[in-house]
């Protein structure tokens, strides 16, 4: 691979596995190979090198939660990926109207 910035150009050097980031095909081969990521408990949407999970869980029971983030975890150890925990998050909303007083 070689970068060129301007009239600049590095020395080659080769890339040994991945898709170069920033690549036209790197979205398009992720959204590939996530494409038997597990939708058991979730709704998941791909994009990129993102996946977002969405759970609807009731009275406040975060074992859907714990299920999807389990069922993903074993996904990825078997197709070899790491999960970077560092930008794992997650997101709670109540759609309901609090009761008025």
């Amino acid at each position: 691979m070689i970068v060129r910035a301007s009239n600049t150009k590095s020395k080659p050097k080769s890339v040994d596995i991945g898709v170069p980031q920033g690549s036209l095909l790197g979205p398009a081969l992720w959204n590939i190979f996530v494409d038997d990521m597990p939708e058991n408990t979730a709704k998941l949407v791909k994009y990129a090198d993102d996946t977002t999970a969405y759970v609807k869980i009731k009275k406040c029971n975060s074992s859907a939660l714990q299920k999807c983030a389990d069922e993903i975890a074993e996904w990825s150890s078997k197709n070899e990926l790491t999960l970077n925990t560092g930008k794992t998050k997650s997101m709670t909303l109540n759609l309901k109207t609090p009761p008025t007083t």
